[in-house]
C-alpha cells in the first residue's frame, strides 16, 4: 500500500474515531450515551472475547487517570469508548481482536482537542494492557491546550 494512500486510510479512521468520541459525549451535564456490549456468540472461539465494561488506567507523561471502557465486539471487529473519572477526556478505540491481543486505534478528546493513535497489545480473559502513541491532533481538531500525550498505556480488568 502506498503511503499517501495509508496516510488517507489512516485520516479516515481518524475522522470516524473522532465522530464516535464526539457522538458518546454531549454537554457535560447529559449521561453519556455507552454501547451495550453484545452477546459472546459473535465472537469466535479463536478470538479473545472484548466485549463488556472494562476499568482501570490511562497511564501518560502527563499522569494516570482512571477511566471507565466500554467495548462491543462481532466476530474480530472492536469498537469501544471511553471516560476518565472527572469526566473531562473521553475517547474511543476502534480496531480488530486477535487470539490474545488487539491492533487498532485510539481516540483522545479534551474539549475541542481531539488526537489518534495506534494502539496494540496483550487481551486476556480479564485484563488488557494496550500501548500507544504517539498522539497525533486529527482531522477538524479544535487548538489543544496542552502538548498531546506521546505515549499511552492502557491497563484495565473486565467488570
Amino acid at each position: 500500500m502506498s503511503q499517501q494512500r495509508t496516510w488517507r486510510c489512516r485520516l479516515a479512521a481518524a475522522l470516524v474515531l473522532s465522530a464516535l468520541a464526539w457522538g458518546c459525549g454531549g454537554s457535560e451535564s447529559s449521561t453519556p450515551t455507552q454501547p451495550s456490549p453484545g452477546p459472546s456468540a459473535d465472537v469466535p472461539p479463536d478470538i479473545v472475547n472484548m466485549n463488556g465494561t472494562w476499568v482501570g488506567t490511562l497511564e501518560t507523561p502527563a499522569g494516570v487517570q482512571q477511566i471507565t471502557m466500554t467495548v462491543v465486539q462481532f466476530s474480530n471487529c472492536v469498537d469501544g469508548t471511553w471516560r476518565n473519572a472527572s469526566q473531562d477526556s473521553r475517547g474511543a478505540i476502534s480496531g480488530f481482536a486477535a487470539r490474545d491481543s488487539y491492533a487498532g486505534l485510539f481516540s483522545l478528546e479534551q474539549g475541542s482537542c481531539l488526537g489518534v493513535a495506534d494502539l496494540t497489545g496483550s487481551v486476556g480473559a480479564d485484563t488488557l494492557r494496550l500501548t500507544g502513541g504517539p498522539v497525533a491532533p486529527s482531522a477538524g481538531s479544535g487548538a489543544c491546550p496542552n502538548p498531546l500525550p506521546q505515549s499511552i498505556v492502557l491497563s484495565l480488568r473486565r467488570q
